[in-house]
């Protein structure tokens, strides 16, 4: 099987290569995507509740946490891989492929 994708151009670099981004809401819209690690974003969670598709909780700022703790401990609609952004946030800790998979297999 043979998926296409219309990649949105994010950056064009000064080399004229691209930084390609897949559309987030056609990918989650894909019957093989099972879950979703997200930072939280508003439109993430909207996108991720529309499809079905199950969060996992990674705030990295803003308000990211208030939204992660509102989906994960409120209403019950995600898992949690973190819940606190202090100190994991961009050039914080690196989150293993362990702590995913245990947060995946809840």
């Amino acid at each position: 099987m043979q998926v296409s994708v219309n990649y949105n151009i994010v950056e064009v670099k000064y080399d004229n290569s691209y930084i390609l981004s897949p559309p987030q809401a056609e990918v989650l819209g894909h019957a093989a995507i099972g879950g979703f690690v997200s930072h939280c974003g508003w439109n993430s969670i909207l996108e991720s509740l529309w499809h079905g598709v199950l969060i996992v909780t990674w705030p990295i700022y803003a308000e990211q946490q208030l939204n992660a703790f509102m989906m994960l401990k409120e209403l019950g609609l995600a898992e949690e891989l973190r819940l606190d952004h202090k100190g994991h946030g961009v050039g914080g800790n690196l989150v293993q492929a362990e702590e995913i998979e245990r947060a995946v297999g809840r």
